[in-house]
């Protein structure tokens, strides 16, 4: 049987709709109360280099809160909490550069979390890995809705967990949003070499493009940071230049997907 926060969800029931707008009020309470701008999230460039990165740990459980304090504390600063509404302040003061969400708290699920941080200017960019114990089948596609970069069905893996928090929390949000995104789709022919040493080419479809780089999905094993050549498609394929890969969403799934960052300026590329 599906826990009741997540039937109201899927139905959209009056509970959890009105669950969101007292949350959405106790938003708006805090942004009054404190002018906290449209930060960087935590991921300000030289300020980051001086300081640790900070996870926020979102769970009611307090023995689950402990393994994962336990597990990070050495190299995050980790702040946690149980309360979804006090998880909204300490998002608006901290500016966490990753949170671990759990879905089924009291009052408030992390999905209604997951999505007013997702609609809000100063919180959509804040990566977010969710942790539970609710099946992927069922609710992992509801979680990508709102942005949810990972989805980890309990008991945990940690040194996965630990491996995907530093992925995600050394991502440079600023290269994944410095220029203005168009939704157009664009046909690729990418070139490089795997992680393994062996060379690959193939096509790819990218529905999300800048002046400055794009994003898709594909098979292929890329790490943050490898560099890949770039062509535009068609029946006479036309050099782009050289990318390389900033974020790595959904690794391992069948909706794994890059951000590509161009390292010299593209030519013929069809965004100025």
């Amino acid at each position: 049987m599906e826990p009741r926060w997540v039937s109201g969800y899927l139905d959209s029931g009056a509970n959890v709709f009105l669950g969101r707008i007292v949350m959405l009020k106790a938003v708006a309470s805090l942004l009054k109360k404190a002018d906290y701008g449209d930060s960087n999230h935590g991921q300000d460039g030289e300020a980051v280099a001086l300081r640790r990165r900070t996870v926020l740990i979102v769970e009611d459980d307090e023995e689950t809160r402990n393994l994962l304090r336990r597990h990070l504390k050495d190299d995050y600063d980790v702040v946690e909490t149980g309360d979804p509404t006090e998880a909204l302040r300490l998002v608006l003061e901290r500016k966490p550069n990753c949170i671990l969400l759990d879905l089924n708290m009291p009052r408030f699920s992390g999905i209604e979390l997951g999505k007013v941080l997702s609609d809000m200017s100063v919180t959509q960019l804040i990566p977010i890995i969710v942790i539970t114990a609710e099946p992927a089948e069922q609710y992992k596609e509801i979680c990508e809705g709102f942005g949810a970069v990972e989805y980890m069905e309990k008991p945990l893996n940690f040194f996965y967990l630990k491996r995907r928090v530093g992925e995600v929390v050394h991502a440079k949000v600023q290269e994944r949003r410095r220029k203005a995104r168009v939704k157009l789709k664009v046909s690729l022919m990418v070139t490089g070499k795997a992680e393994n040493g062996r060379e690959f080419q193939f096509s790819i479809v990218s529905d999300d493009v800048s002046a400055g780089g794009f994003s898709a999905s594909c098979t292929g094993e890329l790490q943050v940071d490898s560099i890949i050549e770039v062509m535009l498609g068609g029946a006479k394929p036309r050099p782009v230049g050289r990318a390389r890969v900033v974020r790595v969403e959904r690794r391992g799934t069948s909706l794994q997907r890059y951000g590509f960052e161009f390292v010299t300026p593209p030519a013929n590329w069809i965004v100025k």
